[in-house]
């Protein structure tokens, strides 16, 4: 799944979009979504970007949209995490 963050008009926050649901004349269903509820990750280096999950056929790994920094495990994700909160 690749993402496209869209800074929001009115709250000026980055949104993360999938392109595929652009190009789709049928309107997006949040409902249908397993992970609808998912807790939203907020990007420890940037401060800006939120971290998504990335499950590409050749690889997996957590990334930030906004500043592009990658972690391969969630292990690596939570070091920062925790990092920030010292």
């Amino acid at each position: 799944m690749r993402l496209v963050f869209i800074k929001c008009p009115e709250c000026y926050q980055n949104v993360p979009i999938n392109p595929s649901d652009l190009l789709s004349k049928v309107p997006q269903k949040d409902a249908d979504k397993k992970d609808n509820n998912q807790k939203v990750i907020e990007c420890p280096i940037c401060h800006d970007g939120v971290v998504c999950y990335i499950d590409d056929k050749d690889e997996q790994f957590w990334g930030c949209g906004e500043c592009g920094n990658i972690w391969k495990t969630k292990d690596d994700l939570e070091k920062d995490i925790n990092k920030k909160r010292c």
